[in-house]
């Protein structure tokens, strides 16, 4: 049984570091570590300790299942962990919820529809204009002056 690596993953949930949980538990940073690496054997009342600074239930540290670690991250607010699991995992969307996210769903599919289509409207435009020639913006705002003959002027 690997308890260390428990009390680890749930100090880590509650964001203490060793050091804090070191001085809580009156032993050296070095002596807790090991603990952590199950490098030392525990008694009945390390254990009771750790879990109350850790704020978990005797059995859920014992028993800590860490494929349920993705949920616990998301909910740090409940005391137990296996509390915090069971109120995520119960977390799922009622009927309405559902029909909202599929409406909203609906809603952006025929956006993205709309915006296709007047993509390629514009795309056509496009093309269209590129035949004909194109004029600068001073060509088109000054009217050539017509040219001036050197010489006499016929009446």
């Amino acid at each position: 049984m690997r308890i260390g690596h428990n009390i680890k993953k749930i100090r880590e949930l509650k964001s203490l570091t060793q050091e804090e949980m070191a001085n809580r538990l009156s032993m050296s940073q070095s002596n807790y570590s090991k603990l952590e690496r199950d490098e030392m054997e525990f008694n009945m009342s390390r254990l009771q300790d750790i879990s109350r600074i850790l704020q978990v239930d005797l059995n859920e540290l014992i028993n800590f299942d860490e494929q349920n670690l993705f949920l616990i991250q998301h909910n740090r607010s409940v005391t137990g962990v296996q509390g915090t699991v069971n109120n995520n995992y119960n977390q799922t969307l009622n009927d309405k919820e559902r029909q909202l996210y599929e409406d909203k769903i609906k809603l952006l599919e025929e956006k993205t529809q709309y915006l296709e289509e007047k993509i390629r409207l514009l795309e056509k435009q496009l093309k269209a204009t590129q035949g004909t020639p194109y004029l600068s913006l001073n060509e088109a705002e000054a009217p050539s002056k017509p040219a001036r003959k050197k010489g006499k002027t016929v009446k």
